[in-house]
């Protein structure tokens, strides 16, 4: 399999996360798709048999044309922008219609995959012992996500509140975007039963628990606004709360990873920022807020490269010993008197 294949994938998956247009155009990638014949022999195994290995699906082949679509996707909401500021093709007043499409062809993709791709705790374990377990995680958590965003476009939502010109006339369906959101939550459960570390070795995991994450608390802010409403109506507020109590508990689920996932990649608690700036005025909080002041420093020692395998009693002539910086903190500066590495 070509070993380029992952450099339009991982600017697709960026694409994405931050609203741009891929910086690789479609049209000049020659890569071919994977197959499942690509993975004969499976470089997942960790044993090599004897006998003739029969293909069988591939996570990994799944993904690669999810990331595909959702490049698409990304390339026609990026294109309300500015068609003179990005290397779109012209689609004129088509986005609304071109981005309805794909919305179809997002959900044949999904609906139509074969049992063994389709979610399900056998199929996950499934795929774990097959060494898959990560892309078949990956392969739900961010079709999902992509759903959500698609059929959402109040998770897009400007701080002024101004809706662009296509998400204007987009196809909604709130209930769709809960309910992928709540697969999100359902994966990231059985996940931490099963193999955590199918999550918590990709920092690209953290943009379908984001999104799952506003779409619950969107929907949180929609049932505490409509409580008034219907406070004379008893049964509506009991469905209210029901549903209100539903959503917190799948925000705790989401919010319990962004946590683990602290552990490993410090930059993801600025997303736990974000989503707390989000959740204000719900009563909703970090599980443990005091984990935040025991992340580790991002920063290294300030000594030259040359003496990272090398031992001096002193420093050579020509270099010069390097300085503590004023603006480190406490916790960065090393002993100045130890000069040996």
């Amino acid at each position: 399999m070509n070993k380029l294949s992952p450099a339009p994938s991982q600017d697709r998956i960026l694409a994405f996360t931050t609203g741009r247009p891929p910086t690789i155009p479609e049209e000049i990638i020659e890569i071919p798709l994977p197959t499942d014949e690509d993975f004969v022999p499976d470089p997942a195994r960790a044993d090599v048999g004897d006998g003739e290995e029969v293909p069988q699906p591939t996570p990994f082949v799944h993904m690669v044309r999810l990331i595909v679509l959702c490049g698409r996707i990304t390339t026609v909401l990026a294109g309300c922008r500015g068609e003179t500021r990005t290397l779109l093709p012209h689609v004129g007043n088509r986005y609304p219609d071109k981005l309805k499409e794909l919305q179809a062809e997002l959900v044949q993709f999904y609906s139509e995959l074969s049992d063994a791709m389709k979610w399900s705790v056998d199929a996950f374990k499934h795929q774990e012992a097959r060494g898959h377990g990560d892309s078949f995680l990956t392969l739900h958590l961010w079709a999902n996500a992509v759903l959500a965003v698609s059929f959402h476009p109040e998770l897009q939502e400007r701080p002024e509140g101004n809706f662009s010109p296509i998400t204007q006339n987009v196809e909604r369906s709130i209930k769709l975007s809960l309910s992928s959101s709540r697969v999100i939550a359902e994966c990231l459960v059985f996940a931490d039963l099963f193999a955590s570390h199918s999550y918590l070795t990709s920092p690209f995991a953290v943009q379908p628990i984001y999104v799952a994450s506003l779409a619950f608390i969107y929907d949180m802010k929609s049932s505490s606004t409509g409580f008034n409403a219907s406070a004379e109506n008893k049964p509506n507020q009991t469905v209210d709360n029901l549903l209100n109590t539903l959503a917190r508990q799948n925000l705790a689920v989401l919010t319990k990873a962004l946590q683990r996932m602290e552990h490993y990649w410090v930059g993801i608690s600025g997303v736990s920022d974000i989503l707390e700036q989000h959740a204000a005025g719900l009563g909703f909080q970090r599980i443990d807020a005091s984990r935040k002041a025991c992340l580790p420093d991002l920063a290294l020692p300030d000594r030259p490269p040359i003496f990272t395998n090398a031992t001096y009693t002193q420093h050579p002539p020509s270099l010069v010993a390097p300085q503590a910086p004023s603006t480190m903190s406490p916790s960065m500066i090393l002993d100045s008197g130890d000069t040996s590495t």
